[in-house]
């Protein structure tokens, strides 16, 4: 059995005022640096054999303070980056909802400008979600961002994009799985950030 630990990056000023973040290389503000304290304490005793990380500061942080309690190596995977908002970077959630409602276009297949589309993130996704199948490691931590997390529970658990809008991802929440030997995943947890309570 393989065991998967998922932890999106803590909280950051765009976060909290609902400012489109992309692949921009923000930091973690106050809350934040404390949501990733407070994840690193409940995943003290875990047993890691790695842990991944997207490469923006946000998430490479978040992973860092984990880290303190396991001291190993943190991987970097470009692929765990989030996806590519474009010329929406920086700019509100709620302009993105906007032109998106005002725009009959596929949701899917639809390319932000200068940047990806869904289609081209869960393809980054099954690809990401291929290597952990294979990867060699009993557990293994990932630290990243919501909307890629949001892809790869979907990849993960074969569900369709319409239900990724399903999944939130609250700042440091986890999301846990096991691999059984028969290729079969379960869910143990899914968004669980008691720990910032």
């Amino acid at each position: 059995m393989k065991r998967l630990v998922m932890v999106r990056h803590g909280e950051t000023d765009l976060n909290k005022q609902r400012i489109i973040q992309g692949q921009s290389d923000t930091v973690l503000n106050n809350i934040g640096q404390q949501q990733a304290r407070l994840v690193a304490k409940v995943l003290r005793s875990e047993l890691f054999d790695a842990i991944w990380s997207s490469p923006l500061r946000r998430a490479l942080d978040t992973a860092q303070y984990i880290n303190e309690y396991h001291h190993k190596e943190i991987e970097i995977h470009d692929a765990l980056l989030e996806r590519s908002f474009g010329d929406y970077e920086g700019k509100p959630v709620s302009a993105l909802i906007a032109d998106e409602k005002s725009k009959e276009t596929d949701l899917f297949t639809r390319l932000m400008p200068n940047g990806e589309s869904l289609q081209q993130l869960y393809c980054r996704a099954e690809q990401f979600a291929e290597l952990v199948r294979h990867c060699p490691h009993e557990t293994l931590l990932i630290v990243g961002h919501a909307g890629m997390f949001r892809a790869l529970i979907g990849s993960l658990l074969s569900l369709e994009f319409q239900h990724w809008f399903e999944l939130p991802q609250h700042n440091t929440c986890l999301n846990t799985f096991n691999f059984n030997e028969d290729g079969n995943i379960t869910a143990y947890q899914l968004n669980d950030d008691c720990h910032c309570d």
